[in-house]
C-alpha cells in the first residue's frame, strides 16, 4: 500500500470544531439553509425536515441549530422552549422513535414551538424501509428539503476560499492531492483544513502536499498513543 493509499484510511481523528451556520459551505441548498437560518432566528416552520446522503451537511446543521440544548438523542418536551432537534431519524431504536412521536404531539400543540429532525432518505422512502407510518407522515408535516452534495467545483472553491480567508493560499497541485486521496466531504476537508492551518503556522510553514502529509502522519501517531 503506498503512502497516498494509507492517507484514504478514516480519518476520524481529525480535531472537530464546534458547528456553526456561518461555516456551512450552501451550494444549492439555498431554500434549505434559508429555512434553518429562519428557524435560528425564532422564525420558520413550526416543522422541519432534512434528507440526503451522508456529506450532504445534515448533521452539520442539526448541531450547529442544536447549540448545546440536549445531548439526548430525541429530547423530552419542555415548558418554554422554543426549538427542538432530532438528527438522524432513521438510526432511532424503538423507544427512541415512541419519544419523538410524542414530541410530534407536544410541538403542534404549542404554537411558536419548531421541530428540525433529519435522515438519510424521504419520509415515503423511510417508511418503504420499514420506519413507523405515523412518524414517517409526521416528517412530512411542514417543510421538507433534500439536501444535495456539493458539487466538484463548488467544493474546490470553498476549500480555498476557507484557506484564503485566513491568509494561507493552496496550490492548484495541493488542491488536487486533497480531493484524490483524502475523504471529499466538506466536513472532513474543513476539519482537516482547522488542523493543518493550525500546524502550518506552529511550523510557519506554506501549505504544501508534504506539511499535510506530514502532519497526517503526526495525527495517526498521536491518534494510536491515546
Amino acid at each position: 500500500m503506498s503512502k497516498e493509499e494509507n492517507l484514504q484510511l478514516p480519518l476520524d481523528f481529525f480535531p472537530k470544531s464546534l458547528p456553526n451556520l456561518k461555516d456551512f459551505i450552501v451550494g444549492d441548498n439555498v431554500e434549505a439553509f434559508a429555512e434553518i437560518c429562519a428557524l435560528a432566528d425564532g422564525r420558520g416552520s413550526q416543522f422541519v425536515y432534512l434528507f440526503g446522503p451522508h456529506g450532504t451537511g445534515k448533521s452539520f446543521l442539526a448541531e450547529a441549530l442544536n447549540a448545546g440544548r440536549s445531548s439526548e438523542a430525541v429530547p423530552d418536551y419542555q415548558e418554554g422552549r422554543k426549538l427542538y432537534v432530532v438528527d438522524d431519524v432513521h438510526t432511532l431504536n424503538a423507544e427512541q422513535k415512541q419519544k419523538l412521536f410524542d414530541l410530534f404531539t407536544e410541538v403542534r400543540a404549542h404554537p411558536g414551538t419548531s421541530l428540525l429532525t433529519t435522515g438519510l432518505k424521504s419520509p415515503q422512502a423511510l417508511k418503504s424501509e420499514g420506519l413507523r407510518e405515523d412518524i414517517s407522515s409526521r416528517l412530512s408535516w411542514g417543510s421538507v428539503f433534500e439536501l444535495v452534495p456539493l458539487q466538484e467545483k463548488q467544493k474546490r472553491q470553498a476549500f480555498i476560499d476557507h484557506a484564503n480567508e485566513r491568509g494561507l493560499i493552496v496550490s492548484e497541485e495541493t488542491m488536487n492531492w486533497i480531493l484524490t486521496y483524502l475523504p471529499r466531504d466538506m466536513s472532513t476537508l474543513s476539519r482537516l483544513f482547522d488542523g493543518v492551518e493550525r500546524y502550518s503556522r506552529s511550523k510557519k510553514r506554506p501549505l504544501t502536499i508534504p506539511l499535510i502529509k506530514e502532519w497526517l502522519e503526526q495525527e495517526k501517531m498521536r491518534d494510536r498513543n491515546e
